[in-house]
């Protein structure tokens, strides 16, 4: 069972993690207060650190984890992260249309052309494929003066976007995938709202002002009209708010938050769903235990003036840096709570140093193959569906996939779990590419779980 951790650990209950270069001040700050202590050898519990080679997961025992999946840059590269929202829109319909049109280029060129010719005047926006903080962006209204034939994508720029106070603005929102069979996904309470510097105009003379429509602080902030923050509690003034100031801003205006904060979480949820099919591959080929990955994305949401929310990109390594007091606040936050969330478990390196001995020396002789457990039935999607609870304690009657999800759930803080969908279990299960059994039966459990407590509740 996982462990909530103290900082106050016995010798053998020790825990550690270990950075490369990207971990930040927040990173460490956040593992410092969970209990865990650094290290450079080989016996961690966590490793934060950059994307790893799928051949890297084959290393690691069933205590580690490491901060990222195989197949994450599905939705971290741009290209990809559009043809797998595409093909998703082509199959399951407008729940994946959450994103501008878009072009790939060289290889949409022709369609992009098109484009141009039935929407003469149509603003665009070109970005590289995989850059991050808003280096290579720029907007182009006339597409003779791109190079078509250079690797890119082209979007249709979003020229009506909500404002405050005449300045842009778009959403940093943090969502974690624990696992992605079953699929879990997670979406934090809280964010970071980041706004353009310039008033906000779409004439053509504002094209080359990128401070008027590019969000991204480390643009931003080198300009004379950005208004850093200066301390936690004065949330809501300057060049960055949290998602909570936006939601007190709104609600001042008689704006609901709720049917916002449901688009953002219908769309993280869309982007999880049009690429679990590769991940789950890719886990199934190269991790070689369940609960050895976990990752932290930052969504890039903007919300136009009809408060339709969009999707611009994922982040699969979000600026973790702390900055300013409310960076802190927020990053510090969601960090020390993931970690809380994935339940890290001590263990005895030495002893699982001497079992992993023991498992290879069976495996080579062969002495282990009487003593394997037979293997087990068969299953289908319908047993998943016909699962049926009884009145036998959780221990006695729940797989162990459905008690790692609710031991995980219990921890989960100021996450909040949206899939499996805890209030509408049925949410989202026809998106699947391919339906899957351990899918079926969160979703079966789930279900049945709150059709008792809703009769507990009348009782």
């Amino acid at each position: 069972m996982h462990t909530v951790l103290s900082p106050n650990l016995n010798w053998h209950q020790k825990v550690w993690v270990r950075f490369d270069k990207l971990a930040g001040n927040a990173i460490k700050h956040a593992f410092k207060q969970a209990g865990f202590r650094r290290t450079k050898a080989p016996h961690w519990n966590v490793l934060w650190s950059r994307v790893l080679h799928v051949t890297e997961f084959a290393y690691l025992n069933r205590f580690q984890k490491v901060n990222h999946f195989p197949g994450t840059w599905e939705l971290g590269r741009k290209d990809r992260l559009h043809r797998n929202m595409a093909k998703s829109k082509r199959s399951h319909g407008a729940a994946f249309g959450v994103m501008p049109d878009t072009f790939i280029l060289p290889r949409d060129a022709a369609d992009l052309l098109a484009d141009v010719a039935r929407h003469p005047g149509r603003l665009y926006i070109r970005k590289p494929l995989a850059s991050s903080r808003g280096r290579g962006v720029r907007l182009v209204r006339n597409i003779s003066q791109l190079d078509t034939a250079k690797p890119c994508i082209v979007q249709h720029y979003i020229s009506n976007p909500a404002t405050i106070q005449g300045r842009k603005y778009d959403l940093r929102v943090y969502a974690a995938l624990t696992s992605v069979d079953p699929l879990r996904v997670y979406i934090y309470e809280d964010g970071l709202v980041r706004f353009a510097t310039e008033l906000y105009d779409n004439d053509q003379a504002s094209l080359r002002r990128p401070c008027v429509h590019i969000t991204n602080t480390s643009i931003n902030k080198h300009s004379a009209e950005y208004l850093a923050n200066t301390g936690a509690e004065a949330d809501g003034t300057g060049s960055k708010w949290s998602l909570r100031a936006l939601r007190d801003h709104l609600a001042l205006l008689q704006l609901p938050w709720e049917p916002i904060w449901q688009q953002i979480k219908d769309i993280v949820a869309a982007v999880m769903i049009a690429v679990e099919t590769k991940v789950n591959t890719l886990v199934k080929m190269h991790v070689p235990h369940p609960g050895n990955c976990f990752e932290v994305y930052g969504f890039d949401i903007l919300l136009d003036r009809d408060w339709r929310a969009w999707l611009l990109e994922v982040n699969t390594g979000p600026d973790l840096s702390s900055p300013t007091p409310l960076d802190w606040r927020v990053k510090y936050g969601m960090l020390a709570s993931l970690m809380h969330m994935i339940g890290v478990e001590p263990y005895d390196r030495s002893e699982e140093k001497r079992a992993d001995k023991e498992r290879e020396i069976l495996r080579l002789t062969g002495l282990g193959q009487a003593a394997s457990p037979p293997k087990p039935a068969k299953r289908s999607i319908s047993d998943a569906a016909n699962f049926t609870l009884s009145p036998f304690t959780p221990a006695e009657i729940l797989p162990e996939v459905i008690r790692v999800m609710e031991a995980e759930q219990s921890r989960c803080g100021p996450w909040q779990r949206i899939f499996p969908c805890t209030e509408q279990p049925q949410r989202y299960l026809d998106m699947f590419e391919t339906p899957r059994y351990n899918n079926i039966l969160a979703w079966e459990v789930q279900q049945q779980w709150m059709s008792k407590h809703r009769h507990d509740m009348r009782l």
